[in-house]
């Protein structure tokens, strides 16, 4: 039993001293690691600027949107324009051409690159062959 109380002492004991030192260490160990922590801002910019401030736009699927006052300001509907879709008589055919549409990019857009570069592989003249392999890389960077 005495254990057990004893146990129970060091718990509060480690609690008190994790409350009263706690914020300073982790304080201590922000300042130390600063320029790691800056190291990281971009990033985590990045990921706040292109993929949480986007979520706000996803209200409009459940608002009756009027641009001229706004998405806050645009009554609620919640899943009625989701109805409308599922219930159109254009459903299936939108849903039957968004699957060829894939799959004929897949069947044809897939193989290429690995075409590409078995043709390159092919090539004898370790110039020309660099030549090819930039002019084909650049060609697929967009300014």
């Amino acid at each position: 039993m005495n254990d057990v109380s004893g146990n129970a002492a060091k718990k509060a004991g480690f609690q008190a001293a994790f409350k009263t030192s706690g914020w300073r260490e982790v304080k201590k160990n922000i300042l130390r690691s600063k320029y790691l922590y800056l190291m990281i801002l971009p990033t985590f910019l990045y990921l706040i600027i292109f993929d949480y401030v986007p979520m706000y736009g996803a209200q409009i699927a459940f608002r009756d949107f009027n641009p001229f006052v706004g998405v806050l300001q645009s009554p609620w509907v919640g899943f009625k324009y989701f109805q409308e879709f599922f219930s159109s008589v254009y459903f299936w055919r939108l849903i039957r051409n968004t699957l060829v549409l894939s799959v004929t990019s897949i069947i044809f857009a897939f193989p290429a690159p690995i075409i590409l570069a078995l043709m390159i592989n092919e090539v004898r003249g370790n110039l020309f062959k660099k030549s090819i392999q930039t002019i084909v890389y650049l060609s697929l960077i967009h300014i």
